[in-house]
């Protein structure tokens, strides 16, 4: 039985407050993506002195009944139950559709481009952020 693999694209601007900024670190200014983790329901783990572990999205992937653009899926967030349940049914449906899924034709060719993507560091530069 073949597996299927599928490529998963998110636009991260589609959280709420997202921006992207300038920030200065130790060894030069970059771009980053700065999202709020209250504003956007995510749950974050932290280490035994505090520190952030991990930040966790999550999602769910919902069938098109026929393929747009290749993708056979849409993308959106998953809320915690009490989350959903405060939520009215104009809110829920308000909810952004935040990337879609297409199944990948060459899975071993995507493999090896994303492990190339460079390591991310935190700074504390708060003085730009856009909130």
């Amino acid at each position: 039985m073949e597996k299927e693999n599928y490529g998963i694209k998110v636009n991260a601007l589609k959280y709420q407050n997202a921006g992207v900024l300038n920030i200065k670190g130790r060894t030069g200014t970059k771009r980053c993506l700065v999202v709020p983790i209250e504003d956007n329901h995510l749950f974050e783990s932290v280490n035994e002195d505090g520190s952030p572990k991990a930040v966790y999205l999550d999602l769910t992937a919902f069938a098109l009944r026929e393929a747009k653009y290749e993708q056979t899926h849409l993308i959106k967030q998953s809320l915690p139950k009490e989350i959903r349940e405060s939520m009215t049914k104009e809110q829920l449906d308000a909810m952004p559709i935040l990337g879609g899924m297409k199944q990948l034709v060459n899975p071993s060719a995507n493999a090896a481009a994303a492990s190339n993507v460079p390591f991310a560091q935190s700074t504390e530069d708060n003085s730009n952020l856009p909130f």
